[in-house]
């Protein structure tokens, strides 16, 4: 390489050579902090010796220096703009807006507004032309996809169906935009405040309070510095025409000369506005015979970039090859991958993480989510109700460190009480619950609520010695900025309504970021990619290097459209995109070795890609890239994997026996069905006993949804049970007036009443119930067409012990089954069992009763094999041979019910025969025997449908077991 010496040491070299010992006398402006710790450091060397240091800033710290305004907090923004929102409205006669349904809307506001300040766009002409091209789109044009979702996220109201009523509402905002933003500006200005983008404005036009701040320095020095907005243009220009301001540009010819690469986009514009580069031309580094590379590692799994990096280290640990480590960055293009590649990082590794630690990947911040979540359902009804899932989320937070005996006996009472009973057991027996389950009445209480919560962990913790360090330290800085909230928000004299301030709280801590303890010129330096801007090393690990990240996809909320933003020079999509291959770029630049991790998986949230940045440099470039196939990166790191087969040893045979004992344990439908789908699920659940995770989250959970269905059906006809009534279609019409009143009963029994208390109906959960009353409504309906019936019995217990030739003998052995038929009735003096289904369960079968038993499951009804198998059961109790008869939602129609094979030759009518019930109990005991055959293991059925959904599903592939691994 012609010219590897780093960055800021040429910067360094220059600065002294231009202004000597009078180096004092200039400011020395960055974007950010970090820089100026490294220029120091380079300075100092150069130097040798003691002199007084020049002064530095970041460019926002230095631009503040202009006016005597106090800056104006986020919060003081956003209700000024809330006030000047609705003062308008009152001139317009209207109602005024509520905040906290104002607030998302003022985030893009603001957004806006900065951006038109720094680009020095003329606002009223840029929203003239906003308003005319409203009223254009109103006449003649329809929302894009795209537009649609963005209004989604303001009005919950919006449907493409209703789009004029919603354009107009847009048009109304746009018409107020030219006044709100002058309003704006002037109630800041009242208040002795200013936003930062109208410091920028301000000095660039000639407005600014102390238009002569710069007359303090020499020289004013712009250090790495690549996209200006308008305003730094037109300053920078101006200043160095003054010959007061020297520019230092970080950059390669590679990207500068050709016009083709986004990376030198912005310099490129910097340079034809004239701006010199103090350091003369750009240097040509990329275009030379390489003699540094970049090494690809394509890994399978997010976290598990984080795992190769970790492992990579160890072997250059292992092997003596790291020497100078604070010569080593770690890059994090996406900073998601924090945690885990601080858990990956070898310890003998010092680490300084440069970019700090952010509290939203911290287990403080899942604390404040879980509480803030709770405290959010509890204002939905004045008896502060919570769901089961609620409850089971306040048990989980890991910060919270339960006692393992407390949590066993929470466990225990949750299963046995209702969510009501068993939070307000938990209110009184444990005290962190009820600073957690207490409901806020006033927003003014939200903040101190929430300190308490913390104080009293921390103070616990503390006593207990078990808090770690980093945690506690985050504990007092979200203190400390709940502190510093509540007197922005009492600065205020609007009512702080509930929902605002926990939105407020939410939004202020989730990008808080504490300082991690280091020497920043010591260790491997762990850093983003916009902390790495001026800075380089020789020893380069990006991380998260994938297309869609790198750069990343997507546009921020904006009310300007594109067409508009061309026209008026705002920022774009694509300058998004140049400002990262920029980072990228000059990342690399000077270093000696790169390695680049990317996830190669594709999923919902990856596009297996590696970034285009990477690929433009393969074709393009000099640079040696060599892409290492997975598992090459280090010793060790892709074990070969084999499906999972689990033998039939001697203590899996004594647990199937416990099947075979008087009174022991029973098969179910559900666990025949599963043993059917795939014996490694049935293994896992039935025989290992691994619990699923809880599916209550939702009011539309199927689980919840069937049972209720079930419910009401029971309670609807109970009175009709053993009286030998025969059940006409005028009493089921008469006794339909009672299915609402059954339905909020049954609704209470499953937590899911929160749809009918207070009169203010959550809409979710009357969506739920309007769901369940019209599949009753269907049910009954069908009823009514093959009314007069009897019942003869509801829920009813049919277990049975059936003896079967478990060994292929001749010796029989009883092996118990179980099965609860959700009703039997009699029908024109026909026994018929019935099982209701809610779901998208089929009439239809295979062509034979063998396609109900057959592992391949090519033509599997599970709901036929169920209502089968209680038949089976139900004539082994009762000697009685019955019809199945299945109400499934889906098909269920008058006068059908019956299941039926494929070429409708069978059906539930000649299925009732005591020939079918042998044939039954003859494949049943087939079944048995394979279950109990020694040679044959428990493994993944392979023609399987249904695993992929399964919350088992990690034992039955391959490619989730590798995945599993690697990540963990």
């Amino acid at each position: 390489m012609k010219n590897m010496e780093a960055f800021l040491a040429q910067v360094a070299l220059d600065l002294k050579k231009r202004f000597g010992d009078e180096l004092h006398q200039t400011a020395i402006i960055f974007n950010n902090k970090r820089p100026a710790i490294f220029l120091k450091k380079h300075l100092s060397q150069i130097y040798s010796k003691t002199l007084l240091s020049p002064s530095f800033y970041t460019v926002q710290e230095f631009f503040a220096l202009s006016t005597q305004r106090v800056i104006a907090h986020e919060i003081n923004q956003f209700f000024t703009l809330f006030e000047c929102y609705n003062d308008l409205l009152a001139v317009e006669g209207k109602p005024a807006e509520s905040p906290e349904i104002f607030y998302p809307l003022s985030q893009t506001i603001l957004s806006d507004f900065n951006q038109i300040d720094k680009e020095l766009v003329n606002p009223d002409a840029l929203f003239t032309h906003l308003k005319n091209l409203g009223e254009l789109q109103l006449k003649f044009g329809d929302f894009t996809p795209e537009q649609e979702d963005f209004i989604s996220g303001f009005w919950a109201s919006f449907s493409p169906e209703n789009q004029t009523a919603v354009q107009e509402r847009f048009l109304e905002l746009w018409k107020r935009m030219p006044t709100l933003y002058h309003h704006y500006h002037d109630k800041l200005r009242q208040k002795g405040l200013i936003a930062m983008s109208e410091i920028y404005r301000n000095l660039a036009e000639g407005n600014a309070d102390n238009p002569s701040f710069i007359d303090s320095y020499q020289s004013v020095i712009f250090v790495g510095f690549n996209a200006l907005s308008k305003c730094e243009q037109k300053l920078f220009k101006q200043w160095q025409d003054m010959g007061k301001a020297l520019f230092y540009f970080d950059a390669d010819s590679y990207f500068i000369d050709d016009t083709s690469q986004e990376a030198g986009t912005f310099i490129r514009k910097n340079i034809r506005a004239g701006l010199h580069n103090a350091l003369g031309d750009f240097p040509s580094i990329l275009q030379q015979s390489a003699s540094n590379y970049l090494q690809l590692f394509p890994v399978s799994g997010y976290n598990a970039q984080a795992k190769a990096l970790g492992l990579h280290l160890a072997e250059k640990i292992k092997d003596s090859s790291i020497e100078q480590t604070h010569q080593i960055a770690i890059i994090l293009a996406d900073e998601a991958l924090l945690i885990p590649t601080l858990q990956s990082i070898p310890d003998e590794l010092k680490i300084n993480v440069t970019m700090g630690y952010p509290i939203h990947h911290s287990q403080v911040y899942q604390l404040i989510k879980n509480w803030l979540s709770i405290q959010q359902e509890l204002q939905k009804t004045q008896q502060a109700l919570v769901t089961a899932h609620s409850l089971q989320t306040f048990l989980e937070t890991t910060l919270l460190e339960l006692e393992d005996t407390l949590r066993d006996e929470l466990l225990t009472k949750k299963k046995t009480l209702s969510a009501t009973d068993f939070k307000l057991y938990l209110t009184q027996n444990v005290p962190v619950a009820a600073l957690f389950f207490t409901r806020i009445t006033i927003g003014t209480q939200a903040i101190e609520a929430l300190r308490t919560l913390l104080s009293f962990i921390l103070e616990q913790k503390k006593s207990s010695k078990q808090i770690p360090l980093l945690e506690g330290h985050l504990m007092l800085r979200t203190l400390q900025e709940l502190n510093q909230l509540e007197d922005q928000l009492n600065s205020h004299s609007l009512i702080h309504t509930i929902p605002l301030t926990l939105r407020l709280i939410e939004n202020c801590l989730s990008g808080l970021i504490a300082p991690v303890e280091g020497t920043p010129l010591e260790g491997v330096q762990l850093m983003g990619l916009l902390e790495s801007r001026c800075l380089d090393f020789e020893e380069v690990y990006l991380l998260g290097a994938n297309e869609g990240i790198l750069p990343q996809h997507g546009s921020g909320n904006t009310f300007i459209p594109d067409s508009l933003r061309r026209a008026f020079q705002l920022p774009l999509s694509e300058d998004r995109d140049a400002i990262s291959a920029y980072l990228f770029y000059r990342l690399i630049l000077r270093a000696k070795h790169i390695h680049i991790y990317y996830n190669s998986l594709v999923d919902e949230n990856s596009s297996g890609e590696v970034s285009r940045f990477v690929k433009q440099l393969d074709y393009e470039s000099k640079l040696d890239v060599t892409e290492h196939p997975q598992g090459t990166f280090a010793k060790g790191v892709a074990p070969e994997f084999s499906p999972l087969i689990l033998e039939k040893t001697d203590t899996v045979l004594n647990n199937l026996n416990q099947y075979l004992v008087d009174e022991g344990k029973a098969f179910s439908a559900s666990a025949l069905k599963m043993y059917l789908d795939c014996p490694l699920r049935f293994f896992a659940k039935y025989i290992a006993h691994i619990p699923e995770p809880d599916t209550d989250t939702n009011p539309f959970d199927p689980i919840k949804i069937g049972n209720v269905v079930h419910g009401i059906m029971d309670e609807f006809y109970r009175p009709f049970l053993n009286n030998q009534t025969l059940i006409t279609s005028e009493i089921i019409r008469i006794r339909l007036q009672d299915v609402d009143k059954i339905c909020n009963e049954k609704l209470v029994k499953e937590d899911m009443q929160q749809q009918y208390l207070d009169g203010q109906p959550d809409g979710r959960y009357q969506i739920a119930k309007e769901i369940i009353l019209e599949d009753v409504r269907h049910f009954l309906e069908h009823d009514i067409s093959i009314a007069p019936f009897k019942i003869i019995a509801i829920e009813e217990n049919v277990n049975q012990s059936l003896e079967m030739d478990l060994r292929g003998q001749g010796t029989l052995q009883k092996v118990n089954f179980k099965g609860i038929i959700d009703r039997v009735d009699e029908v024109n003096g026909i026994t018929r069992i019935v099982d209701y289904k809610t779901g998208g369960d089929k009439l239809q079968f295979g062509n034979d009763l063998n396609s109900l038993f057959d592992h391949v499951r090519k033509e599997a009804n599970p709901a036929a094999f169920q209502i089968l198998f209680y038949a089976l059961l139900y004539y082994k109790k009762t000697k009685r041979i019955p019809q199945a008869h299945l109400y499934a939602i889906q098909e269920i129609t008058a006068h059908n019910s019956a299941i039926y094979s494929k070429d409708k030759s069978i059906n539930s009518e000649t299925l009732a025969t005591q020939e079918t019930m042998i044939e039954l109990e003859d494949m049943l005991g087939k079944l048995m025997r394979e279950m109990y055959n020694p040679n044959l293991p428990f493994q993944h059925n392979e023609h399987n449908k249904y695993c992929a959904n399964s919350p088992y599903e990690i034992f039955c592939h391959e490619s989730a077991i590798h995945t599993e691994i690697e990540e963990e």
